[in-house]
């Protein structure tokens, strides 16, 4: 899977419209365009933090592989009114390049 979509600030705004809709398809397809963002722009932590402060579902994990690529996986986790929790993903899985569950923590010593 590329990373094809530029994430800059009116592709934020409609990331935070989509993501905080209470229609899981257009939750769904704000999370494909993040899991298909470019994350190697220098502002990433930025754009992730604030769309961490304004779509409170949003959560990701990071994933690594041989090569040394860092990916991200994101998911919207939510409650419905009677405070059941439900997740929506976007149906898509990592490319065939064996990543595995990364921590960045574990770099910085290095």
């Amino acid at each position: 899977m590329e990373n094809i979509h530029e994430l800059d600030s009116e592709t934020v705004e409609s990331l935070i419209n989509m993501l905080n809709s209470n229609d899981p398809e257009n939750i769904r397809m704000g999370l494909t365009i993040l899991n298909n963002a470019d994350f190697n722009n220098n502002k990433i932590v930025e754009t992730v933090n604030e769309l961490y402060d304004e779509c409170p579902g949003l959560f990701f994990a990071l994933f690594k592989n041989k090569k040394g690529d860092v990916r991200a996986r994101f998911v919207w986790i939510g409650h419905d009114n009677y405070k059941k929790t439900y997740m929506i993903d976007d149906q898509s899985t990592l490319d065939n390049d064996e990543w595995i569950p990364y921590e960045p923590h574990n770099d910085l010593n290095k």
